[in-house]
């Protein structure tokens, strides 16, 4: 008797809980290209390479790389990968460079990649962000 008590009542409150979704006042128009402003970036993700094992032998060197790249405003963000221990498994960074190319020319000159302490793919990345109402 009690779970068929319970099951009315979750029904019921199904019932309810769908009829007020379907009102006109709470149906969302779909998104569409027109909502975001895009801008297209590059992404690196770097990997643990071969020599991994020297990752803080050549942090420093990496951090120098990482400075001089943001410095300079072609490097936009970057930050390490972590496991759920806290322990680094890789690195992403996001470029503002036009070109996969350009992107992967300046990565050469990074030590963790230069001695394989670290591997990595680029790809390009259009980074979007929601429109702001007009007021």
């Amino acid at each position: 008797m009690e779970v068929t008590v319970i099951f009315r009542h979750a029904v019921a409150l199904g019932s309810v809980a769908l009829a007020a979704l379907a009102t006109p006042s709470t149906i969302a128009a779909a998104a569409t290209q027109a909502d975001f402003d895009c801008s297209r970036k590059v992404v690196a993700i770097y990997r643990p390479g071969p020599n991994w094992s020297q990752f803080k032998e050549r942090l420093s060197d990496h951090l120098d790389y990482v400075k001089a790249q943001m410095d300079a405003k072609t490097m936009v963000y970057g930050s390490p990968l972590s496991d759920q221990s806290g322990q680094p498994v890789g690195g992403l960074f996001v470029y503002d460079v036009p070109n996969l190319d350009g992107v992967e020319q300046r990565i050469q000159a990074d030590a963790f990649v230069s001695n394989q302490v670290a591997v990595y793919s680029v790809a390009f990345w259009g980074m979007c962000q929601r429109k702001t109402a007009a007021k």
